[in-house]
């Protein structure tokens, strides 16, 4: 995992090989309705529109804490789904919508076997609150790496137990 924050712009890249099927871990990463089950700083996400040319517009409510300080962070993505193997995805911030300015993120999957993912994810976002002095950037750029090792884990266990959600 690799982070960096200079106090305006979060850019992160994570590679890691999960012990779960590559369709069971991209369905996960697109059920959007329980993304709090994997991301410990998710409170609340869900479909907001889905634009029907391959665009689906998603809402992720945020709450982190560092040291004693915590924020909430409201965050809508466009994000361009790519199903199957060896899966591409991105998604965009809408500014508009979000307590962020700018940010984009991509992943990739990859099946070395059948029982084992590779995910790649890069990005980068601009959060459009206010981060007291005192945390500092390498106290942040920590909690971020904290907060995607114990997302990992949990990722790869939803994946394991994947069932579709009931209709």
């Amino acid at each position: 995992m690799q982070t960096r924050y200079d106090g305006q712009r979060l850019d992160f890249h994570l590679d890691v090989l999960l012990s779960a099927p590559e369709a069971h871990v991209v369905a996960v990463i697109h059920d959007y309705d329980r993304l709090v089950l994997v991301f410990p700083l998710v409170v609340d996400s869900g479909l907001l529109e889905d634009f029907g040319n391959g665009v689906q517009r998603v809402r992720a409510h945020m709450k982190g804490c560092v040291l004693v300080f915590c924020r909430q962070l409201k965050h809508v993505l466009d994000v361009h789904p790519s199903p199957g193997a060896g899966a591409w995805g991105s998604a965009r911030s809408v500014p508009g919508q979000s307590d962020v300015r700018a940010g984009h993120l991509s992943w990739r999957t990859e099946a070395p076997s059948p029982e084992q993912t590779r995910l790649t994810l890069s990005g980068w976002l601009e959060p459009d609150v206010w981060v007291p002095p005192l945390l500092g950037p390498p106290v942040v750029r920590r909690a971020v790496e904290r907060h995607f090792r114990e997302a990992m884990p949990r990722l790869e266990e939803a994946a394991r137990n994947w069932l579709p959600p009931e209709p």
